[in-house]
């Protein structure tokens, strides 16, 4: 209960951007889902500290150096997408993979 209480006001401000701010900017991001979309399901599934966490590092990843792909917010309780960037199974039993 605590935690849906503490995402909605970060859940405000993503669908804000989303309506206001995303239609007037040049299409930009280069990964799957698009980053907004990435930081909603990321507050929704991890709540508002971690959701912001995933959030962020999704924002730093999205650059011009980025080849993009496909970057599915992690399971609950997972900080790592179970595909890599190319949605290939990502083998979890490695170390870094």
């Amino acid at each position: 209960m605590l935690t849906k209480l503490l995402s909605l006001p970060l859940i405000l401000v993503i669908n804000g951007y989303r309506k206001f701010i995303s239609p007037i900017t040049p299409t930009s991001c280069r990964l799957h889902p698009s980053c907004s979309t990435y930081a909603l399901q990321a507050v929704q599934v991890h709540g508002p500290i971690r959701g912001s966490l995933l959030s962020g590092w999704r924002l730093l990843r999205c650059n011009p150096f980025t080849k993009g792909g496909v970057d599915p917010v992690p399971t609950k309780g997972s900080w790592r997408p179970e595909i890599d960037l190319a949605g290939n199974p990502r083998d979890l039993t490695k170390v870094g993979s």
